[in-house]
C-alpha cells in the first residue's frame, strides 16, 4: 500500500499497479509528465538505483560477475545507440585509477607517500556532511587534502581570520608554488572582522588573487564556499557555514556539506558559476588596487561607523545593472522620440540622484565637458550629496566640479556654470538669476523632489530656463493635491525602477507582507465610478465596529509588539482616519490622524517626531504621507482601504521600505474583501514579485516563490480566494476583448484604434494577439465588415507574428513597404533580406506552395486585403512608438538584416542568413547553425530550457557571467580535440565568425514562441570540459542592462 505525501517517483509497471489498487473515492492521485530536458537525468538516476540492486546481489557471489554484468550493459548500449562505448568497457582486474603523476626524479614510494598525504579521506566520488560531532573527519584536515590535491582554489568567505587560515599556511604556500596553480579567493570587509594580517599572507602567495567588496551596507556576504577543480574533473567544494577563523574550523558546531562532481555536478557547476559572477562583478575590487592600506581603513570605518548610511554609501563610479536599465531608457525617449524632458519615478533610497549624475556625464562627454548643469532641491543634506555623487561620476579631475548655494554654502568665485541650489535660495534670488541667465544658459537641469514642480516655488524655473534636457526624479509622481506634473515632462514618465530590483539590491528593507481575510465588507456592492470606488460610499462601509475588530485583531496577532511599532495607516477619506483612530485609542492604542487640509507644517512635524520617538504608534493618514515625507523608522504599514491606482499603492508602501538601523523589515497588512469586478489585484502583486515572465496567478497560488530575497507574501485563506477569483475574472480572455471593444467609446470618448485600446487598458499588444487580431476582434464586436477572401486565415496568422518585432530597421523597412502599397523593388542586399524576412513572416512557406513566381509576387498579394493592411500599419505604428532599448549595426565582412541587441524569430534568422530561400524554408531546429559559404556559425541559445520554472540539472549550461562573458555549452558530441572544438578555439585563426542569439524561455507569458536577441560577434575566451565543452565567449558589444538580468543566471542584482 502507498503510504500518503507527495513523491517524485518514476512510475513503473509495480508501481502502477500500486496505483490502479488505490480507491479513486478514498485518494487523489497526482501524476505529472517527464521534462524533455530533465528526462536523462530522471530515467538514469532510475537506472543506477536498479543496477545498484542487481550489483548487490551479485557481490555474494564474485566481483568478476559484477563486471561482466556491467560489460553486458555497455556493450547493449552501444548496439543500440552506437555511442563507440567500447572504449568504456570495465578492465577485469577490479581495479580503479587513483592517480597519475609525473616522476620528476622521485621514487614511487616516495610519491605514493605523498599521495597518501594528499587524497581527501572521504573520496573524490561520494559526497558528504560534516557536523562537527567526534564521529566525522575533522573538517579542517579533509580542507588540507583538498588543497594539496587540487589544481585550481576558489573561495568565497565573508570574513578570514589568522587563526583560520594559518591552519593552512603551509598547504596553501605548497599549493600557490607549484606551476599552474591558480588560488582565487572573494571576501568582504563586513564588520571590520577580516584581518588584515591574513590578507596580507594571502597577498604574498604566488598565483594567488583576491577580490574585495568593500559596499557591505548592500551586500552583506555570507556565503561560505570552498570550491576546489582538477585537471582529472573530479572537483570537490565545501558549501556551509564556516568562515576562516579557528571556531568555525576547529571549535564550533558548523555544519558544512562536502560535495563532488561525480554525485553533484549540477551543485558544483552552480557554486563555480555564481564564484564567477561575482569575481567579474564590478562590486568586487581587486585587492591590488589598493592593497593592505585600503584595506586597512576600510576595516577601521567598518568598526567606527554608525548604521546610518548616506546615499553616497551606495554607490560606485559604476551604475548597478538596473540603473543602466533607467539610464538606457532615456536614451531610447531622446534618441528615438525626441523627447528631452524626462521623468524618473522611484522609491526614495534607490540612487535617483546617482543616476541623474550618470545621465549628466553621458551628456557632458557629448558635448565636450561645456554643459551647464543646475541641480535643484529643497534640503541641505540632498545637495550635499549630490555634489559628492556629480563628481565621484565624473571622475579624476573634478574633485572640486559644482558650486553649493544652500544655507551658510555659497559660491565661491562667482562661477554658476555647475549649480547645486536649494528651492529656497533660488526663489530668494530670482531676481539675480532672471536678470544674470538666459533662458538657455543652463543646457542640463535636475529637479529633485519633481512633484513639487507645480508649487509656485518651482514653476519660476520652468518660467526662467528652457534646457536642452530637463530631468525630473520624484518617488511620488501623483501629487495629493490632485495636479499633475506630467504636463512638465511631455505628458509621460520615461523611466521608473522597478521595486523588485531595488529590494533585490538591498536598498530597500525587506517586506513581510500579509493578506488578511475581511469577511466583515463587500466591495463589489460600492458604486465605481471614473476608474475608482466612490469615496463617500466607501467610508461609510470600511467605518464600522465589525471592521476594527478585525484589524485589532490582526494587528495583535501579526505584529511582534504593537506598542513598539512605528505603523502607518492608510485610510480613504478624513473622516475614515478619524474613526480609526479614535476607534484604536478607545482599544487602548497610542494613535492619531493627520489628513490633508487638517493641520499645519509645525503639527505633522510634531506628529512626525512623536511617531519616530514611540511617543506615538500608529498614524492614520489619507494621502499626506504619500508625498515627499520621509520616515525611515516606519516598520508598519496597514492598508485600511483599497488602492486603485498602482503608482499609489507604490508610494505608499515605499513610505515604510526605507533601510533604518534596528529596523528587521516592513511588516504589511492588507486587508482583502471581495472587490468591484474592475478592481486589479494582478498589478499590484506582479509589481512586488518584480519577475514579468512567471504567471501571477501561478505566483499566488505557490506563494510567491521568486519574490527578491528576504521578501514574502503570505495570504490567508480566503483573502487568496478573493484575489485569485478576482484575477481569473479580470484576465482579458477573448470574450472580454471583444466586451472592452464594443463599449471603449463610450466609456473613453476615445476614437477605437489599436493603440488607444491598449494604452487604455495598460495591455500589451500580445494580450489581443494571442487569441485574435484587432480586425477579427473588431468585426465580431459588429463595428467592421470584411469578407474573408482566400489567404485571409494566413495572413491574419502572419499579423501574429509580427507583434514581437522591435527592430528599427525592419520596421522601418515595413512602414516603407506598406507605403509603397507593397510593391517591392529593390536591388539592395538589405532590402532583399528584409523582403524574404517578411514574406516568411506572413506566409511561412516558399513561393511554390501559394503559386507565386516570385517574393516579390507574395508580397504584392497582400494589398488585396485593404482591412489586414490597415491593422498591419496600426502594429507596425505602435511598435516604433514602443521600443524600449536601442539598437546597434553590425559590422561584418557581408551585409546582413541583422542589429545587435534586437530580437528576431529563429526563421527571420535564417532569412537574414541566407539558409532560407524564396523556395524553400531550412528545417533547423538546432542551436548550432553554420554558414559555411560566409564562414560564420550561428549559436542560438534558450537559457530556460525546461518546460518547468526551475530545472536544477539545465540551469547552468549556458548563462552570462558578466555583461562581456557569456558562458556556453557545446553540442554534447564536441570535444576540444574534434574538428568542431578547435573551430571554435582558433576561431579568429581560421578567420570564423560566431554569432550568438539567446533567448530566456521557448515561450513567453503570452504563449508566443519566444524570439532571440542578436548579442552580435562573440570571441573565444577559455574552455573547460569535453563532449560537451564549456567555452566562455566575450561578446564585442556589452550585454544591455535588460538583458543581462535575464541571462545571468547568479545575479543577485
Amino acid at each position: 500500500m502507498l503510504k500518503e505525501g507527495i513523491y517524485e517517483q518514476l512510475i513503473t509497471s509495480s508501481l502502477k499497479n500500486k496505483i490502479e489498487s488505490l480507491s479513486s473515492e478514498k485518494f487523489f492521485i497526482a501524476q505529472a509528465q517527464i521534462d524533455k530536458e530533465e528526462a536523462a537525468k530522471i530515467l538514469s538516476e532510475y537506472l543506477i538505483c536498479l543496477i545498484q540492486l542487481a550489483l548487490r546481489e551479485l557481490k555474494k557471489e564474485d566481483i568478476k560477475k559484477q563486471v561482466k554484468f556491467c560489460n553486458e550493459i555497455i556493450q547493449f548500449v552501444d548496439e543500440k545507440i552506437n555511442l563507440d562505448a567500447s572504449d568504456s568497457l570495465i578492465y577485469f582486474e577490479e581495479q580503479i585509477l587513483t592517480a597519475v603523476l609525473a616522476k620528476i626524479g622521485k621514487k614511487d614510494k616516495q610519491l605514493l607517500e605523498d599521495l597518501n598525504r594528499k587524497i581527501p579521506q572521504t573520496g573524490l566520488s561520494v559526497s558528504n556532511l560534516f557536523t562537527g560531532s567526534n564521529s566525522d573527519i575533522s573538517i579542517d584536515t579533509e580542507i588540507e587534502r583538498d588543497i594539496l590535491s587540487a589544481d585550481k582554489i576558489y573561495w568565497i568567505v565573508s570574513f578570514i581570520r589568522w587563526s583560520g587560515l594559518r591552519i593552512f599556511e603551509r598547504a596553501l604556500k605548497e599549493f600557490t608554488a607549484r606551476e599552474g596553480a591558480e588560488l582565487r579567493i572573494i571576501t568582504t570587509s563586513y564588520m571590520g572582522a577580516t584581518e588584515a594580517r591574513a590578507l596580507d599572507f594571502l597577498s604574498r602567495l604566488p598565483n594567488t588573487n583576491i577580490k574585495i567588496s568593500y559596499q557591505t551596507k548592500i551586500e552583506r556576504l555570507h556565503a561560505k564556499a570552498y570550491i576546489f577543480e582538477r585537471n582529472t574533473a573530479f572537483n570537490t567544494a565545501f558549501i556551509g557555514s564556516s568562515n576562516l577563523s579557528k571556531s568555525a574550523l576547529t571549535k564550533g558546531l558548523e555544519w558544512n556539506l562536502r560535495v563532488t562532481s561525480q554525485e553533484n555536478p549540477h551543485i558544483i557547476e552552480k557554486a563555480k558559476a555564481t564564484f564567477d559572477h561575482y569575481w567579474n562583478s564590478i562590486d568586487f575590487e581587486d585587492f591590488t588596487i589598493g592593497g593592505i592600506t585600503k584595506f586597512k581603513e576600510a576595516i577601521q570605518q567598518e568598526k567606527q561607523r554608525d548604521n546610518v548610511v548616506s546615499l553616497t554609501d551606495y554607490f560606485k563610479i559604476t551604475p548597478f545593472p538596473f540603473q543602466k536599465e533607467v539610464l538606457e531608457k532615456l536614451k531610447v525617449e531622446r534618441e528615438l522620440y525626441s523627447n528631452y524632458r524626462n521623468l524618473i519615478v522611484a522609491a526614495t533610497g534607490t540612487g535617483k540622484t546617482i543616476i541623474s549624475a550618470f545621465d549628466y556625464q553621458r551628456f557632458f562627454l557629448s558635448q565636450k565637458g561645456k554643459a551647464n548643469l543646475l541641480f535643484i532641491a529643497h534640503r541641505k543634506e540632498i545637495l550635499e550629496q549630490a555634489v559628492v555623487s556629480f563628481r565621484a561620476v565624473l571622475g579624476a579631475g573634478y574633485n572640486d566640479f559644482g558650486q553649493l548655494w544652500v544655507g551658510n554654502h555659497t559660491p565661491q568665485d562667482g562661477d554658476l556654470k555647475h549649480l547645486f541650489v536649494s528651492i529656497q535660495t533660488f526663489n530668494s534670488q530670482k531676481e539675480f538669476f532672471r536678470e544674470r541667465f538666459s533662458a538657455d544658459y543652463y543646457d542640463f537641469i535636475v529637479i529633485d523632489e519633481a512633484h513639487h514642480s507645480q508649487a509656485d516655488t518651482y514653476r519660476i524655473i520652468f518660467d526662467l530656463f528652457l534646457p536642452k534636457i530637463l530631468l525630473g526624479l520624484t518617488a511620488t509622481p501623483e501629487r495629493m493635491d490632485g495636479k499633475s506634473l506630467l504636463p512638465d515632462f511631455n505628458d509621460k514618465i520615461s523611466a521608473e525602477i522597478r521595486l523588485a530590483d531595488a529590494l533585490t539590491l538591498k536598498l530597500l528593507s525587506p517586506f513581510q507582507y500579509f493578506c488578511i481575510s475581511d469577511n466583515s465588507v463587500d466591495l463589489r456592492k460600492v458604486k465605481w465610478e471614473a476608474g475608482k470606488y466612490n469615496t463617500t460610499d466607501l467610508t461609510h462601509i470600511l467605518s464600522s465596529r465589525q471592521r476594527v475588530a478585525l484589524v485589532i485583531d490582526a494587528v495583535e496577532h501579526y505584529l511582534t509588539d504593537p506598542f513598539e511599532s512605528k505603523t502607518l495607516c492608510f485610510c480613504t477619506s478624513k473622516a475614515h482616519a478619524q474613526f480609526m483612530s479614535e476607534a484604536f485609542i478607545r482599544a487602548g492604542y497610542r494613535a492619531v490622524s493627520l489628513v490633508s487640509g487638517n493641520g499645519n507644517d509645525s503639527e505633522r512635524a510634531t506628529i512626525r517626531q512623536r511617531l519616530i520617538k514611540g511617543e506615538i504608534n500608529f498614524v492614520f493618514v489619507v494621502d499626506i504621507f504619500n508625498e515627499g515625507v520621509d520616515i525611515p523608522e516606519i516598520d508598519t504599514i496597514l492598508f485600511l482601504r483599497p488602492t486603485e491606482s498602482l503608482t499609489v499603492f507604490l508610494q505608499q508602501l515605499g513610505r515604510g521600505l526605507r533601510i533604518s538601523e534596528g529596523k528587521e523589515c516592513l511588516t504589511v497588512l492588507d486587508f482583502v474583501s471581495q472587490a468591484h469586478e474592475r478592481y486589479n489585484f494582478a498589478d499590484k502583486f506582479r509589481a512586488l514579485a518584480g519577475k514579468s515572465r512567471f504567471n501571477i496567478q501561478k505566483e499566488i497560488e505557490n506563494n510567491f516563490p521568486h519574490l527578491p530575497p528576504g521578501c514574502n507574501i503570505r495570504m490567508e485563506k480566503q483573502a487568496k480566494n478573493y484575489i485569485l477569483d478576482n484575477i481569473k475574472n479580470a484576465i482579458f480572455n477573448i470574450r472580454r476583448l471583444r466586451s472592452e471593444v464594443i463599449s471603449f467609446q463610450h466609456h473613453t470618448h476615445q476614437e477605437l484604434t489599436l493603440a488607444n485600446f491598449l494604452t487604455y487598458h495598460h495591455l500589451d499588444i500580445r494580450s489581443i494577439y494571442k487569441y485574435s487580431t484587432w480586425s477579427e476582434l473588431k468585426q465580431d464586436a459588429g463595428l467592421l465588415n470584411d469578407e474573408t477572401q482566400e489567404h485571409h486565415s494566413q495572413l491574419a496568422k502572419g499579423l501574429k507574428r509580427l507583434v514581437q518585432i522591435d527592430s528599427p530597421s525592419y520596421l522601418q523597412f515595413i512602414a516603407n513597404l506598406i507605403d509603397k502599397g507593397f510593391y517591392f523593388a529593390s536591388t539592395d542586399a538589405l532590402d532583399k533580406q528584409f523582403a524574404l524576412m517578411f514574406y516568411y513572416d506572413i506566409w511561412q512557406k516558399g513561393i511554390g506552395e501559394y503559386g507565386f513566381a516570385s517574393i516579390e509576387e507574395g508580397l504584392r498579394e497582400i494589398a488585396r486585403y485593404p482591412v489586414l493592411k490597415n491593422e498591419l500599419q496600426e502594429i507596425v505604428a505602435y511598435l516604433r512608438g514602443h521600443l524600449t532599448h536601442t539598437t546597434k549595426a553590425i559590422d561584418l565582412d557581408y551585409p546582413v538584416a541583422m542589429e545587435v541587441h534586437a530580437r528576431y524569430s529563429r526563421d527571420e534568422i535564417l532569412c537574414a542568413f541566407g539558409k532560407t530561400t524564396p523556395e524553400r524554408a531550412f528545417p533547423s531546429q538546432e542551436g548550432v547553425i553554420n554558414i559555411s559559404d560566409l564562414n560564420t556559425e550561428l549559436l542560438l541559445v534558450t537559457l530556460n530550457k525546461s518546460d518547468k520554472d526551475f530545472s536544477p540539472s539545465t540551469q547552468y549550461e549556458d548563462y552570462a557571467i558578466n555583461e562581456k562573458i557569456f558562458h556556453w555549452q557545446s553540442q554534447n558530441k564536441t570535444a576540444p580535440e574534434s574538428p568542431v572544438g578547435i573551430s571554435y578555439i582558433k576561431h579568429k585563426e581560421y578567420k570564423k565568425n560566431l554569432l550568438l542569439f539567446v533567448r530566456e524561455e521557448k515561450k513567453d507569458a503570452y504563449g508566443f514562441t519566444s524570439p532571440y536577441y542578436f548579442l552580435g560577434p562573440v570571441e573565444y575566451l577559455s574552455h573547460s570540459g569535453s563532449r560537451p565543452m564549456n567555452i566562455n565567449w566575450e561578446l564585442h558589444e556589452p550585454m544591455p542592462a535588460f538583458l543581462w538580468k535575464g541571462a545571468a543566471k547568479m545575479a543577485v542584482g
